[in-house]
């Protein structure tokens, strides 16, 4: 059951990562997948909601931190240190 867990996670982590803009629609998908991945292993569906939440405000609602913000215009998150290069990743703003 471990083995199935973990593989779950890995697959729902690997699906974001693969993503170039992590907006609402990302968090909610990878939301989804841990749900669907914590219930088929009997975890505690209390737990698994108070999970979702935390994910959902940490990823949609709380600031990053300064050293991952970009230092212009550019319109979602540059890599540290490339300023406005273009190389940019992260939350979109809508």
């Amino acid at each position: 059951m471990m083995d199935t867990l973990s593989a779950s996670l890995k697959d729902a982590l690997k699906k974001l990562a693969g993503k170039a803009v992590v907006d609402r629609a990302a968090v909610d998908e990878l939301v989804k997948n841990l749900q669907r991945a914590l219930l088929s292993s009997d975890v505690n569906v209390k737990l698994v909601m108070e999970l979702s939440k935390a994910i959902r405000t940490r990823s949609l609602d709380e600031e990053l931190p300064k050293k991952y913000q970009c230092p212009g215009t550019c319109p979602s998150h540059c890599l540290p240190g490339t300023g406005e290069t273009g190389l940019c990743y992260g939350r979109s703003k809508t």
